[in-house]
């Protein structure tokens, strides 16, 4: 720790050898010398003369405080005080001994983290993606920006604290189920169906990544909303389904255009064969009535190419 005594005027009587290698002077430089001239930075210098005579005054409680110190170089170093009167043998006040730690880096750090805190809340607030901040240990939204609160139909009182089951429609196994499928698939979002404050239910993709807000881990999770997508996709394949069917259905009619035609061959060479085999045979001939049969089943063939010929949009039958 830094050492330093001073008297009711603020020079220096005493500096160790740690205030000497945080400031960079030897004790040599600064005995017999002012603090506030020397150390204090100047627009510091009237608070730190009140921050002296307040604790001139504390007799005889310790006092703290945290002030910025300029070293040899011009650089300033952020310094936590413990401070204590200093009395002769008649109780009279004589001057201060301050024991100092050196806490710059814990302030920059502090000072990062706040910042760092501060863009991240600006861009979760202005953003326009539904973003929500979730506790990963208790699955409550601890944060909403404005397009969560405008999405959901919320309030964004009645969004903090809110489980996150109270927005998905699964049941808490149905959950499970899909985050862990999606895991096994490496992806890096759920799919999922929420419910806004109206009661509709949307399709809606959820993105989810860690990070630490200070000490505390949290969970961002950035949703899209998918319900027009998946309809549009959902249509799409109806559509496509649609189409092959017709394409099934053109092929049937082409093997039944091909039939058909095949058919119709083989008739006229039945109906031809018929009628030659009628004009031959005498009309008392009994085998002109087996010959009418053929002729009859051959025009009932006829009827069913017809039908075929139909079917297949390629014309009718002559």
């Amino acid at each position: 720790a830094l050492v330093i005594n001073m008297d009711r005027n603020g020079d220096i009587t005493l500096f160790n050898k740690h205030a000497e290698s945080i400031t960079g002077y030897h004790k040599e430089e600064v005995l017999g010398k002012n603090w506030i001239d020397i150390f204090i930075p100047p627009e510091s210098k009237k608070s730190m003369t009140g921050i002296m005579t307040n604790v001139l005054s504390q007799k005889p409680q310790v006092t703290r405080h945290e002030n910025e110190v300029m070293t040899k170089t011009g650089k300033k170093r952020i310094i936590l005080w413990n401070n204590a009167v200093i009395q002769n043998e008649n109780d009279h006040i004589t001057g201060i001994l301050s024991l100092g730690i050196d806490v710059t880096s814990q302030r920059e750090t502090e000072a990062a983290l706040v910042e760092s805190e501060a863009q991240y809340r600006s861009f979760f607030e202005n953003n326009n993606a539904i973003i929500l901040m979730l506790d990963p240990h208790s699955g409550r939204i601890s944060f909403a920006n404005q397009a969560a609160i405008q999405y959901y139909g919320y309030s964004e009182e009645e969004l903090m604290g809110m489980h996150m089951s109270q927005l998905n429609v699964y049941p808490p196994e149905k959950i499970k189920a899909k985050m862990e499928e999606a895991r096994k698939r490496k992806q890096n979002y759920f799919v999922f169906k929420h419910r806004l404050a109206n009661g509709s239910i949307r399709d809606v993709e959820i993105y989810q990544s860690k990070l630490m807000l200070q000490t505390r881990e949290m969970f961002s999770i950035i949703v899209h909303d998918i319900t027009d997508r998946k309809k549009a996709e959902e249509e799409k394949l109806v559509l496509e389904r649609q189409v092959q069917h017709g394409q099934k259905l053109e092929s049937l009619g082409v093997l039944a255009g091909g039939i058909a035609h095949d058919f119709n061959n083989l008739l006229m060479v039945i109906l031809g064969n018929a009628d030659l085999a009628l004009e031959e045979l005498p009309a008392s001939s009994p085998a002109r009535h087996s010959i009418d049969e053929i002729e009859k089943a051959a025009h009932r063939a006829a009827d069913l190419a017809k039908q075929m010929l139909a079917y297949s949009g390629k014309g009718r039958f002559v």
